[in-house]
């Protein structure tokens, strides 16, 4: 495999540069291993050369087997590679495969202690008091949303309803404010700019959500195509996190595996 030049540039389309990246190792291999330059037969066949352009996307269709992407790793390797541990490394990796091993079958060996002491442990849980579960240090801001908009971290500051009139139901502690995907809840007034997290900033965020549809749960983005900003959405029933300073190179997308259930 060739180590050939790599295009990590925003906005190159990959299908483009993994054609260029096959046709780089068909004509390295030509001149390398036969003394003969394929460049020609890309597009066109000479009369006396000793390929044809067919035989040229032979060679391609060979090459083109290997599974990697045309768009590549900037700060990184990019993939396909293959591990080359040294002798002294193929040792230690070997003695760690050997612990994990033994790790884990020490855990199997637990599991029914740990089941048992867990039941034990949850049923102890039934007569205590329950315990706060929101954060309070260095909170932000903090809406209950149980029939009000207020944010109950900044007393008498509260947000304001866009796009409809409040709506209320039982939720998961108490009330919940209701969405159509239409009206949203503008609390920008009340958080000021405490709640505007950098790139660079630690925060968290929390929510409890009754999804029905996908679409935005909590945004802080500028009113522009390139969302600069932080969100968390509802994406094909996945929630994603984007934190954006500059799309090309200053952000951050993750996404979760699994879909949340609609109706829960």
């Amino acid at each position: 495999n060739r180590n050939h030049r790599g295009n990590a540039e925003g906005g190159s389309i990959p299908e483009e540069f993994q054609v260029e990246y096959v046709v780089d190792r068909v004509k390295t291999t030509a001149t390398g291993w036969m003394g003969l330059t394929l460049g020609c037969a890309r597009c066109h066949e000479h009369k006396y050369d000793p390929f044809t352009q067919k035989e040229f996307y032979q060679l391609y269709a060979f090459f083109n087997n290997i599974p990697e992407n045309g768009r590549a790793l900037k700060y990184a390797n990019s993939p396909p590679f293959l591990k080359s541990p040294t002798r002294s490394q193929q040792a230690e990796l070997a003695k760690l495969n050997a612990q994990v091993a033994d790790a884990e079958r020490a855990l199997g060996k637990l599991q029914t202690e740990i089941k048992r002491k867990q039941e034990i442990w949850e049923k102890s849980l039934l007569s205590r008091e329950a315990a706060g579960w929101a954060p309070s240090e260095g909170l932000v801001a903090h809406f209950t949303l149980d029939g009000v908009l207020s944010n109950a971290v900044r007393k008498g500051k509260g947000g304001e309803l866009k796009a409809g009139s409040a709506m209320f139901a039982d939720g998961r502690v108490g009330k919940a404010a209701m969405f159509d995907g239409k009206r949203f809840i503008d609390a920008n007034s009340t958080t000021a700019a405490s709640a505007n997290f950098g790139y660079f900033d630690r925060f968290t965020l929390s929510a409890w959500v009754w999804p029905e549809s996908d679409g935005a749960i909590l945004t802080r983005t500028k009113d522009e195509t390139k969302e600069t900003g932080w969100g968390i959405w509802l994406v094909d029933g996945k929630v994603q996190v984007n934190l954006v300073k500059r799309w090309l190179d200053d952000s951050l997308r993750m996404e979760t595996t699994t879909k949340l259930k609609p109706g829960q």
